[in-house]
């Protein structure tokens, strides 16, 4: 009587529920109140378009690596990306030893 305890475990992060709701967010689930828990579909859309998001970050982190490189290295050298970013590597190694 004393201690009342909130069961409802909706939207308390780092619950199994609370991920998966945001992950059907994702695939287009609205989260009214009134509305069933998300399904099968709704949740496969939404893990999709986050596999969709993550690849798109990683392309765009590999295309700016790719940018600077240009930058720093110009086109005289190689006109191959790959030998460009080989080259910043390089330079980030060469430079950060100490002594």
């Amino acid at each position: 009587m004393g201690h009342e305890v909130d069961l409802d475990i909706t939207w308390r992060a780092g619950s199994l529920n609370f991920y998966l709701t945001k992950l059907a967010r994702l695939g287009g689930y609205l989260a009214r109140t009134s509305d069933p828990p998300p399904g099968n579909t709704v949740v496969w859309r939404g893990l999709s378009r986050l596999t969709d998001i993550r690849l798109g970050t990683e392309t765009a982190a590999t295309l700016m690596l790719l940018h600077h490189a240009v930058i720093l290295f110009g086109r005289k050298r190689s006109n191959r990306p790959i030998d460009q970013v080989d080259g910043l590597l390089q330079y980030r190694l060469s430079s950060s030893k100490v002594g």
